[in-house]
Protein backbone atom coordinates (compact mmCIF):
# COMPACT_ATOMS: atom_id res chain seq x y z
CA UNK A 1 0.00 0.00 0.00
CA UNK A 2 1.31 3.39 -0.87
CA UNK A 3 2.05 6.16 1.66
CA UNK A 4 1.81 9.22 1.51
CA UNK A 5 5.54 10.93 2.41
CA UNK A 6 5.48 12.98 5.55
CA UNK A 7 6.83 16.20 3.44
CA UNK A 8 3.41 15.76 2.07
CA UNK A 9 1.06 15.81 5.11
CA UNK A 10 -1.11 18.66 5.15
CA UNK A 11 -1.21 19.28 1.33
CA UNK A 12 -3.90 18.97 -1.40
CA UNK A 13 -2.97 15.64 -3.16
CA UNK A 14 -3.68 16.66 -6.97
CA UNK A 15 -3.25 13.30 -9.04
CA UNK A 16 -3.13 13.54 -13.07
CA UNK A 17 -5.34 11.02 -14.95
CA UNK A 18 -4.54 9.92 -18.45
CA UNK A 19 -6.82 7.31 -19.34
CA UNK A 20 -3.91 4.70 -19.22
CA UNK A 21 -3.11 1.98 -16.84
CA UNK A 22 -0.50 3.26 -14.47
CA UNK A 23 -2.54 6.88 -13.58
CA UNK A 24 -5.84 4.25 -13.14
CA UNK A 25 -3.67 2.40 -10.55
CA UNK A 26 -2.76 5.67 -8.99
CA UNK A 27 -6.56 6.60 -8.51
CA UNK A 28 -7.25 2.79 -7.26
CA UNK A 29 -3.96 2.86 -4.96
CA UNK A 30 -5.00 6.45 -3.41
CA UNK A 31 -8.22 4.91 -2.32
CA UNK A 32 -7.02 2.04 -0.85
CA UNK A 33 -4.38 4.05 1.17
CA UNK A 34 -7.16 6.18 2.36
CA UNK A 35 -5.76 9.11 0.59
CA UNK A 36 -7.56 12.11 -0.43
CA UNK A 37 -7.19 13.43 -3.74
CA UNK A 38 -8.50 15.56 -6.32
CA UNK A 39 -8.17 13.87 -10.09
CA UNK A 40 -7.48 16.07 -13.20
CA UNK A 41 -7.40 15.11 -17.14
CA UNK A 42 -5.09 17.33 -18.78
CA UNK A 43 -7.25 17.00 -22.19
CA UNK A 44 -5.11 17.59 -25.29
CA UNK A 45 -7.75 17.44 -28.25
CA UNK A 46 -5.51 14.99 -29.69
CA UNK A 47 -6.98 11.93 -27.72
CA UNK A 48 -8.47 8.67 -28.66
CA UNK A 49 -12.41 8.85 -28.80
CA UNK A 50 -11.83 5.25 -26.64
CA UNK A 51 -9.78 7.28 -23.89
CA UNK A 52 -12.19 10.07 -23.59
CA UNK A 53 -14.87 7.01 -23.15
CA UNK A 54 -12.64 5.43 -20.77
CA UNK A 55 -12.27 8.45 -18.42
CA UNK A 56 -16.06 8.71 -18.60
CA UNK A 57 -15.88 5.07 -17.24
CA UNK A 58 -14.04 5.26 -14.46
CA UNK A 59 -16.03 8.26 -13.46
CA UNK A 60 -19.13 5.94 -13.21
CA UNK A 61 -17.12 2.98 -11.77
CA UNK A 62 -15.41 4.38 -9.10
CA UNK A 63 -17.74 7.29 -8.76
CA UNK A 64 -14.83 9.85 -9.10
CA UNK A 65 -14.94 13.53 -9.81
CA UNK A 66 -12.47 14.10 -12.70
CA UNK A 67 -12.14 17.48 -13.88
CA UNK A 68 -10.49 18.55 -16.90
CA UNK A 69 -8.09 20.88 -17.91
CA UNK A 70 -6.60 22.50 -21.63
CA UNK A 71 -6.31 24.92 -23.87
CA UNK A 72 -9.22 26.27 -26.57
CA UNK A 73 -8.84 24.30 -29.04
CA UNK A 74 -6.00 21.95 -28.09
CA UNK A 75 -3.55 20.60 -30.27
CA UNK A 76 -5.24 21.31 -33.63
CA UNK A 77 -5.71 25.18 -32.84
CA UNK A 78 -2.01 25.66 -31.35
CA UNK A 79 -0.98 23.78 -34.51
CA UNK A 80 -2.65 26.24 -36.58
CA UNK A 81 -1.53 29.03 -34.95
CA UNK A 82 2.66 27.80 -35.17
CA UNK A 83 1.92 26.79 -38.88
CA UNK A 84 3.36 23.38 -37.80
CA UNK A 85 3.12 20.00 -36.01
CA UNK A 86 5.35 19.99 -32.36
CA UNK A 87 8.98 17.53 -33.32
CA UNK A 88 11.75 16.43 -31.48
CA UNK A 89 13.42 19.86 -31.65
CA UNK A 90 10.23 21.75 -30.68
CA UNK A 91 8.36 19.78 -28.50
CA UNK A 92 5.55 21.87 -27.14
CA UNK A 93 2.61 20.05 -27.16
CA UNK A 94 3.16 18.58 -23.65
CA UNK A 95 4.57 21.93 -22.45
CA UNK A 96 1.75 23.87 -23.78
CA UNK A 97 -0.93 21.44 -23.71
CA UNK A 98 -0.70 19.23 -20.40
CA UNK A 99 1.87 21.07 -17.91
CA UNK A 100 0.78 24.81 -18.73
CA UNK A 101 -3.27 23.61 -17.65
CA UNK A 102 -2.26 21.81 -15.09
CA UNK A 103 0.08 24.54 -13.70
CA UNK A 104 -2.90 26.86 -13.71
CA UNK A 105 -5.56 24.51 -11.86
CA UNK A 106 -3.07 23.66 -8.73
CA UNK A 107 -2.46 27.34 -8.94
CA UNK A 108 -6.07 28.30 -8.57
CA UNK A 109 -6.84 25.28 -5.74
CA UNK A 110 -3.81 27.27 -3.81
CA UNK A 111 -4.62 30.59 -4.66
CA UNK A 112 -8.40 29.52 -3.38
CA UNK A 113 -7.44 27.74 -0.22
CA UNK A 114 -3.81 28.76 0.50
CA UNK A 115 -3.02 25.40 0.71
CA UNK A 116 -0.26 24.41 -1.44
CA UNK A 117 -0.46 21.06 -3.35
CA UNK A 118 1.32 17.85 -4.35
CA UNK A 119 1.01 16.52 -7.88
CA UNK A 120 0.39 12.75 -8.13
CA UNK A 121 1.64 10.88 -10.79
CA UNK A 122 1.34 7.28 -11.98
CA UNK A 123 5.08 7.05 -13.10
CA UNK A 124 7.29 4.01 -13.07
CA UNK A 125 10.41 3.02 -13.16
CA UNK A 126 10.81 0.45 -15.31
CA UNK A 127 8.93 2.04 -18.13
CA UNK A 128 12.56 3.58 -19.37
CA UNK A 129 15.77 4.69 -17.88
CA UNK A 130 15.11 8.47 -17.19
CA UNK A 131 11.85 7.40 -15.50
CA UNK A 132 14.32 5.45 -13.57
CA UNK A 133 16.63 8.07 -12.27
CA UNK A 134 13.29 10.23 -11.11
CA UNK A 135 12.52 10.60 -6.83
CA UNK A 136 9.84 9.26 -5.65
CA UNK A 137 9.45 12.68 -3.79
CA UNK A 138 10.62 16.07 -5.32
CA UNK A 139 10.52 19.44 -5.08
CA UNK A 140 10.90 20.95 -8.34
CA UNK A 141 12.00 24.88 -8.04
CA UNK A 142 10.08 26.92 -10.74
CA UNK A 143 11.79 26.90 -14.24
CA UNK A 144 10.43 27.42 -17.80
CA UNK A 145 10.97 23.21 -18.33
CA UNK A 146 10.11 22.73 -14.95
CA UNK A 147 6.92 22.09 -12.91
CA UNK A 148 7.66 24.67 -10.07
CA UNK A 149 6.71 22.70 -7.07
CA UNK A 150 5.75 19.27 -5.33
CA UNK A 151 6.05 16.09 -7.34
CA UNK A 152 5.03 12.46 -6.04
CA UNK A 153 5.21 9.51 -7.94
CA UNK A 154 3.94 6.70 -5.69
CA UNK A 155 4.34 4.15 -7.62
CA UNK A 156 8.27 4.32 -9.24
CA UNK A 157 9.01 1.09 -8.03
CA UNK A 158 5.43 -0.58 -9.28
CA UNK A 159 5.78 -3.66 -11.76
CA UNK A 160 3.33 -3.73 -14.50
CA UNK A 161 1.63 -6.74 -12.14
CA UNK A 162 1.52 -4.40 -9.60
CA UNK A 163 -0.48 -2.49 -11.61
CA UNK A 164 -2.75 -4.82 -13.49
CA UNK A 165 -3.62 -6.66 -9.96
CA UNK A 166 -4.96 -3.92 -8.47
CA UNK A 167 -7.18 -3.18 -11.55
CA UNK A 168 -8.00 -7.03 -11.05
CA UNK A 169 -8.79 -6.06 -7.21
CA UNK A 170 -11.31 -3.49 -8.06
CA UNK A 171 -12.88 -5.26 -11.01
CA UNK A 172 -11.58 -2.12 -13.41
CA UNK A 173 -10.90 -2.62 -16.56
CA UNK A 174 -8.00 -1.51 -18.46
CA UNK A 175 -8.14 1.31 -21.42
CA UNK A 176 -9.29 -0.76 -24.44
CA UNK A 177 -6.24 0.33 -26.27
CA UNK A 178 -3.93 -1.69 -25.15
CA UNK A 179 -6.03 -4.85 -26.45
CA UNK A 180 -5.86 -3.19 -29.57
CA UNK A 181 -2.37 -3.66 -29.02
CA UNK A 182 -1.32 -0.08 -28.02
CA UNK A 183 1.90 0.25 -25.63
CA UNK A 184 0.24 3.38 -24.33
CA UNK A 185 -2.95 5.54 -24.79
CA UNK A 186 -1.63 9.42 -24.42
CA UNK A 187 -2.13 11.36 -27.51
CA UNK A 188 -3.23 9.40 -30.55
CA UNK A 189 -0.89 9.34 -32.27
CA UNK A 190 1.90 10.30 -30.06
CA UNK A 191 4.69 12.46 -31.61
CA UNK A 192 6.71 9.21 -30.43
CA UNK A 193 4.31 6.44 -31.62
CA UNK A 194 6.17 4.50 -33.73
CA UNK A 195 5.20 2.70 -37.17
CA UNK A 196 3.31 -0.32 -35.31
CA UNK A 197 0.86 2.21 -33.42
CA UNK A 198 0.38 4.49 -36.66
CA UNK A 199 -0.86 1.48 -38.52
CA UNK A 200 -3.00 -0.02 -35.85
CA UNK A 201 -4.23 3.43 -35.77
CA UNK A 202 -5.01 3.63 -39.57
CA UNK A 203 -6.72 0.17 -39.36
CA UNK A 204 -8.91 1.31 -36.80
CA UNK A 205 -9.52 4.94 -37.05
CA UNK A 206 -8.12 6.18 -40.53
CA UNK A 207 -10.50 9.39 -40.25
CA UNK A 208 -7.42 10.35 -37.59
CA UNK A 209 -4.76 9.30 -40.22
CA UNK A 210 -7.00 11.33 -42.85
CA UNK A 211 -7.39 14.66 -40.51
CA UNK A 212 -3.37 14.44 -39.84
CA UNK A 213 -3.11 14.43 -43.72
CA UNK A 214 -5.56 17.37 -43.90
CA UNK A 215 -3.79 19.52 -41.53
CA UNK A 216 -0.29 18.84 -42.79
CA UNK A 217 -1.65 20.21 -46.25
CA UNK A 218 -3.73 23.18 -44.72
CA UNK A 219 -0.89 24.35 -42.54
CA UNK A 220 1.90 23.68 -44.99
CA UNK A 221 0.33 25.95 -47.36
CA UNK A 222 0.34 28.85 -45.07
Amino acid sequence: MIELPEEGRGLHVVASVSGGKDSTALILALREAGIAARYVFADTGWESSVTYAYVDYLRVKLDVQIDVVGKPGGMVARIRHAAGFPGRMQRWCTRELKIEPLRAYHDALIEATGVETVSAMGVRADESEARAKMAEWEDEPEGRRSWGGYLWRPLLRWSIGDVLAIHNRHGVKVNPLYQRGHNRVGCYPCLFATKEEVALIAEHDPQVIDMIDDLEIETSAL
